[in-house]
């Protein structure tokens, strides 16, 4: 019983010393820059708006919950269809090398010559969620 104990123990110790470290440690140092969350939620700006505020508050919704699902050897595409599949569309594929509770460490691949991401490919990015779900807003129409 006694051996149990300590076990579970260690295997706790273990635990949060694995959610605590994530990116911030030495992966997050390999990134070449932040894409850093605004400040504020951009459904806001379309609060004086009943429908357009409640629909992109639902756009929100929808990427909060896909960032959610997003694991490590992913595959997104940061422009023309984050949250989509991957397909013709997307002007700059990116794979998902590490994530932490506040963003994801993207490696950008395959940009098109006319994506704003294309001097960026081969690079690590961390996108904290805020900067992601920013850029689905904006793919909406709500900037």
């Amino acid at each position: 019983m006694r051996r149990l104990a300590c076990g579970v123990l260690l295997l706790g110790v273990a635990g949060c010393a694995h959610t605590t470290s994530g990116i911030s440690g030495r992966t997050h140092e390999l990134a070449t820059r932040e894409v850093q969350a605004p400040q504020k939620n951009a459904c806001e700006r379309y609060r004086q708006s009943a429908s357009a505020f409640r629909q992109c508050e639902e756009f929100r919704a929808t990427v909060v919950e896909y960032l959610r699902h997003l694991n490590t050897g992913d595959t997104v595409c940061l422009e023309n269809g984050l949250g989509d599949e991957v397909g013709p569309a997307c002007k700059a594929r990116g794979a998902v090398v590490d994530a932490d509770a506040h963003g994801f460490m993207i490696e950008v691949r395959d940009p098109t010559l006319d994506s704003k991401w294309h001097a960026d490919a081969g690079q690590r990015i961390y996108f904290e969620n805020g900067a992601l779900v920013e850029i689905y807003l904006r793919e909406r129409g709500y900037e």
